[in-house]
């Protein structure tokens, strides 16, 4: 197996992981995956040319140091699901893979008065909106999806919660047409994406 770096790209806050997050990445770092989280502060005022851009030569700096038969994971989940399919395609590399758990890729079609449309979940006119995740869901699904090979798609895994059952993501805004996407037995948000998170190393062999 080759060797695995993997950076993590958190979902919607300030950058801090959660107690969870950290335990099952240092599990990951048990298992031998050199594991970097990228700690993205959803709040701070950054376009999304800029945040991409950012994370895109993070991600470079860390291929620039592996080996030529090693793979690199671009890890997200949430909010950060976007962020990796947009710093992917910035990378011209064939070591390079995705893996994203219940992370929003397009609007979605929601009625008015649901909780769940983009504007409620980027909580714009708060203190905690995030504009750089509502631009950047648009620009994924306008721009990056449209624009994803073949070769890309099948080196991208995305996991959903059962039944697409989610509180805040809506489970018809999480697939992408051409990518494998594995059902979570677990439902709700924050279960689903720990579930996938956990089981990202066994995951991680139908794209390598």
């Amino acid at each position: 197996m080759p060797e695995v770096n993997s950076l993590y790209l958190n979902g919607l806050g300030d950058g801090t992981l959660r107690h969870g997050e950290e335990i099952i990445l240092n599990h990951h770092r048990k298992l031998g995956i050199r594991v970097t989280a990228a700690h993205v502060n959803w709040r701070k005022a950054e376009t999304v040319a800029d945040l991409r851009d950012r994370i895109a030569e993070q991600a470079g700096a860390i291929l620039f140091s592996m080996g030529e038969a090693d793979r690199f994971l671009i890890h997200a989940s949430s909010a950060g699901v976007w962020l990796a399919l947009a710093v992917r395609n910035e990378l011209d590399d064939s070591r390079v893979r995705v893996m994203g758990h219940s992370g929003r890729v397009r609007r979605g079609d929601l009625a008015a008065m649901d909780p769940r449309t983009l504007e409620r979940c980027a909580h714009l006119g708060s203190s905690t909106e995030s504009q750089t995740f509502y631009e950047g869901v648009q620009y994924c699904e306008d721009v990056i999806i449209p624009r994803m090979t073949p070769s890309h798609k099948d080196a991208t895994l995305l996991t959903t919660p059962f039944a697409g059952i989610d509180e805040i993501v809506p489970g018809s805004t999480m697939p992408i047409e051409g990518v494998e996407n594995i059902i979570m037995p677990a439902v709700g948000h924050l279960w689903a994406i720990g579930y996938g998170m956990y089981r990202m190393p066994a995951l991680l062999q139908k794209i390598l």
